[in-house]
């Protein structure tokens, strides 16, 4: 799903008929940034092979300005300002991955086919519920002041 490079066109999938034995799309949700989302009839699967789909922006974190979260081996940090892998982790979640209020995709899971945690490890409920457990983060300042040690657990204030 999506470019191989920035030379290449969005694609959804790279499925020749033949290669799969069976699918199942449902009550999925299908964004390409406000553009057109490709379909390629040489290709078993299309999104539109989803009944139930939703196509609508799920209102995500802008990523202008997103920092990879690179070792530096100098400073014992990462180039973030976080001091564990974890610690970027949930940053990254908490900016870039949580949905915002009156996107589609809150509460909107199917729990027959939910992972029993969400995305920081945290138990999910069995009933319907938020495919995140949304953060409450007030600033990067939180997270940049955490010690050691405290970005590899679950952030729940």
């Amino acid at each position: 799903m999506g470019a191989e490079d920035s030379t290449s066109s969005n694609d959804f999938s790279d499925t020749p008929p033949g290669e799969t034995s069976s699918f199942v799309l449902d009550h999925n949700l299908y964004w390409d940034g406000g553009e057109p989302i490709l379909l390629d009839r040489a290709e078993l699967i299309n999104y539109t092979d989803d009944v139930k789909r939703v196509v609508s922006d799920p209102l995500l974190g802008n990523q202008r300005g997103l920092v990879v979260p690179r070792w530096d081996s100098v400073t014992g940090w990462f180039v973030d300002s976080s001091t564990t892998i974890r610690q970027a982790f949930e940053r990254l979640v908490a900016l870039y991955g949580t949905p915002a209020n009156g996107s589609l995709v809150r509460d909107a899971t199917d729990p027959a086919y939910a992972p029993a945690e969400d995305i920081l490890g945290n138990p999910r409920p069995r009933r319907p519920c938020p495919r995140y457990r949304s953060l409450r983060v007030t600033s990067w300042a939180r997270f940049a002041g955490w010690p050691p040690g405290v970005g590899d657990r679950p952030y729940d204030p």
